[in-house]
């Protein structure tokens, strides 16, 4: 005869869940990171949710190395035997405990950001991340997207001039390219100050940020060491010296890739928020240098080239930002 497990949930603003089962007694509320789970099991009367109500314990029972260099235990995941962030940890040990692959992702992203020579850049990136939800592609890699100029037969120009190589051929001026491009440039020529708003680098975007430049959005893969700096100013932007082409996006998290094909990320891709470390926003006063879809901005006078209103557009005479000869100032970056 099937044994009913006993329990009681109270539902509201703060839900919680009191389980007696085998001489113990477990909770969890709203918070949990399995609270989903543990709902769904306990109306199906499955035994196996106490595993849900001790994260730690079930992944100590099953799991100890993921790769070389990732181990998890009893304490969470670690990093050459170093104790990791927690909300990645969490995020990395929820997914182990639901016998969901999608750790993987998480796991290459973690070994792909430790192997980012600089510990300013890593501290930075994650800034970056902290600042919206961010998709992570199953090979570890950070889904970022950048505003470009659409040419003709399938080609696209940045918004900016500089010099960059593409496919390892050096272009000067805009740099045209197209899906399936490795765009790259030194890293040594990559601003790291993230005192410096708009400065040389290879800019990768969240999705709104990138749908205010040119007249097409990009969907670039991003290497996690490849990562440089995040304006302290612009968190919706990062520096970054190396990326690779996905396809055109008219939606976050869905792009068209070289044969046309819509990918939408789902099984095997990530959306993972930092809680655990606020970001520190500082009041700007861009005036209108990010246009809106509105009716006003209709009857604006847009430039071609940076696509912005010619009043405050960076590609006549004086610098919009900083008030320099546009020659002079360092507010061209290469976009």
């Amino acid at each position: 005869m099937t044994e009913f497990l006993k329990y009681t949930l109270v539902s509201g603003d703060n839900s919680s869940v009191t389980l007696f089962y085998g001489g113990e007694l477990y909770t969890a509320n709203d918070q949990h990171p399995n609270w989903e789970a543990i709902k769904a099991r306990l109306l199906e009367n499955d035994a196996s949710v106490i595993d849900l109500f001790e994260i730690k314990r079930a992944v100590a029972r099953r799991f100890t190395r993921l790769t070389d260099r990732v181990t998890v235990d009893a304490d969470g995941v670690k990093f050459d035997g170093d104790q990791i962030d927690d909300s990645l940890s969490k995020k990395i040990v929820e997914y182990i405990d639901n016998d969901d692959d999608s750790w993987k992702g998480l796991v290459a992203f973690l070994e792909k950001v430790m192997n980012n020579p600089s510990e300013n850049s890593r501290n930075q990136l994650f800034t970056f991340l902290s600042a919206h939800d961010y998709e992570i592609l199953p090979d570890g890699n950070i889904l970022g997207y950048k505003g470009v100029v659409s040419l003709e037969a399938g080609r696209y120009r940045s918004t900016s001039t500089g010099t960059a190589s593409v496919n390892d051929e050096v272009q000067t001026g805009y740099i045209v390219q197209e899906v399936g491009d490795v765009v790259t440039m030194p890293r040594s020529e990559v601003d790291d100050n993230s005192g410096n708003g708009c400065s040389t680098g290879l800019h990768v975007a969240d999705y709104s940020y990138a749908t205010t430049y040119g007249d097409t959005v990009l969907a670039v893969s991003v290497d996690p060491r490849d990562a440089v700096s995040v304006p302290a100013h612009e968190v919706q932007k990062h520096r970054v010296c190396r990326y690779t082409v996905l396809g055109t996006s008219h939606e976050k998290g869905k792009y068209f890739d070289r044969d046309g094909e819509e990918v939408a990320l789902s099984a095997g891709s990530l959306s993972f928020t930092r809680t655990n470390k606020p970001v520190e926003w500082v009041a700007v006063d861009w005036g209108s240098s990010y246009p809106t879809d509105t009716e006003e901005d209709d009857d604006k006078e847009l430039c071609h080239d940076c696509y912005r209103d010619l009043d405050e557009c960076v590609c006549g005479d004086e610098c919009f930002n900083c008030g320099e000869f546009v020659e002079d100032c360092l507010c061209k970056p290469l976009q």
